[in-house]
């Protein structure tokens, strides 16, 4: 959760326009994809398979795909606590990140202290704050 903040704070406190990207706003985190099945990114998969003919033990692939795919940031929304996060009654191309029993958007949105009304909160001073949005800053050590 500091995380998430923190970095929200930087984004909307920095020029231009701030993007927030699906589940960021409720501080979702890269899911924990522990094995080349749970990977649906063809890049991902074929750069996989291109190691394995070069000789490299899935073991020391799986690490560079896990923090440079883009699987583990696809996964469904997590809307609530129920068994596929209330994204869908099926099965979902990408497996739900465990952590949605905690985090996820009804959980968040009755805390007042979580990630989303943090965000609330800075998207409000973006629209009530004039220095937010027209003003300067000096780098102390460029």
């Amino acid at each position: 959760t500091r995380s998430a903040t923190m970095l929200a704070t930087v984004l909307h406190l920095h020029r231009g326009t701030p993007y927030i990207y699906q589940g960021e706003e409720l501080g979702m985190a890269n899911a924990p994809l522990r094995a080349i099945e749970d990977f649906r990114d063809i890049e991902s998969l074929n750069h996989y398979a291109q190691e394995l003919r070069a000789g490299t033990r899935p073991e020391d692939i799986l690490p560079g795909l896990r923090a440079m795919g883009r699987d583990n940031a696809r996964t469904p929304m997590q809307w609530d606590a129920s068994p596929q996060a209330g994204f869908t009654t099926g099965t979902p191309w990408l497996s739900v990140n465990p952590d949605h029993t905690e985090v996820n958007a009804t959980a968040a949105r009755a805390d007042p202290d979580s990630v989303y009304h943090h965000y609330r909160r800075l998207i409000e001073l973006r629209h009530n704050e004039p220095a937010v949005v027209h003003g300067d800053f000096t780098m102390l050590l460029p």
